[in-house]
């Protein structure tokens, strides 16, 4: 748990507010934990075991709303994926959870039917999000290599609308449910807005209905607020943001020049290693032992990079992904 940020007793004033934590991002208008019973309805549709990051935010809230932007590359292009809902059962959104689910398994069966393929009744991607009708988010429930990951669909537009995407596109959001709140972001900060909708509004919205109508206080409320605006791109545009939110300066700047050093140590890699091979093989022992050479430096310097960026991630004071809060 990440409680460096907020303590047990403020944990417990938000969650009597309706809002939770999960894997470093807010939950609002959160629900009460799902039941067993509930639990066990949806297993009971489900091709494999229910991912266990999905059990964990289910323990934690049925469902609830987040307010955050999430950008996947989708049929070759870049798109903004809606993601505002975790679905919950009795929700009066475009579907609840069971409602969902229901759609599925019948576009599953119609499926199966036109294809005059076997079908054992049960899902093998559970719908656990999304925005309406147009975007939604799966967990894989079937056993596999792509087993527990989190996959987005996009709704294709009609082709009246200029520089959209018009075909349906799915793609992998991450390997798990921790890692794929951990690709919810904030383009540009909430408190500072470019426009009249922003990310970050419907959020802000709610709690100040909250401490306006429920007594959350002013400053729980600016402490929460100031968690929320921890979850940001890296880069040094960020940096003001930052620092009002307490994170280290050069955490603030991001490891985008370490990437960078990755990617020519990554080149160095692949052609060290190509013209390495290559001048063996025409037996230019000397050259080709130098190529060797530049390809193993390249592989430890990025070896040990990539160690260092794991160390700082660690010490950056966010809790880890797998961990639920």
């Amino acid at each position: 748990m990440d409680n460096d940020f907020f303590g047990d007793e403020e944990l417990a004033q938000l969650r009597s507010h309706g809002i939770a934590l999960f894997a470093r991002r807010v939950v609002f208008d959160a629900q009460p934990p799902m039941t067993q019973e509930q639990i066990a309805a949806v297993q009971a549709v489900c091709s494999g075991p229910l991912p266990p990051e999905l059990l964990a935010l289910w323990r934690l809230t049925a469902g609830g709303r987040v307010d955050y932007d999430l950008h996947l590359r989708m049929n070759g292009n870049e798109e903004s994926v809606g993601w505002s809902e975790l679905f919950w059962n009795g929700s009066d959104s475009f579907h609840d959870l069971q409602g969902w689910i229901a759609h599925e398994l019948e576009g599953a069966k119609e499926a199966a039917a036109e294809s005059e393929e076997a079908w054992d009744g049960k899902l093998t991607l559970l719908p656990i999000g999304g925005l309406e009708d147009c975007d939604r988010i799966y967990a894989v429930v079937e056993s596999g290599a792509d087993y527990g990951h989190v996959l987005a669909w996009k709704q294709g537009l009609p082709a009246a609308w200029a520089h959209e995407m018009h075909e349906d596109g799915m793609t992998t959001v991450a390997h798990d449910l921790c890692a794929a709140f951990d690709a919810l972001h904030l383009d540009e900060d909430p408190l500072e807005p470019a426009g009249e909708y922003f990310t970050g509004q419907t959020l802000l919205e709610y709690l100040d209905q909250r401490h306006q109508e429920h007594g959350l206080t002013i400053e729980l409320m600016d402490k929460l607020i100031a968690f929320y605006r921890r979850v940001r791109p890296e880069g040094p545009g960020w940096n003001g943001i930052a620092r009002d939110a307490g994170l280290a300066q050069e955490h603030a700047q991001g490891r985008l020049s370490l990437q960078f050093v990755n990617w020519i140590l990554g080149c160095a890699l692949i052609y060290g290693s190509l013209f390495g091979i290559g001048k063996l093989i025409f037996k230019e022992w000397a050259a080709g032992s130098v190529y060797l050479l530049v390809a193993i430096v390249a592989g430890v310097l990025i070896s040990r990079n990539l160690s260092r960026g794991e160390f700082e991630v660690e010490t950056a004071k966010l809790e880890p992904a797998e961990e639920a809060v």
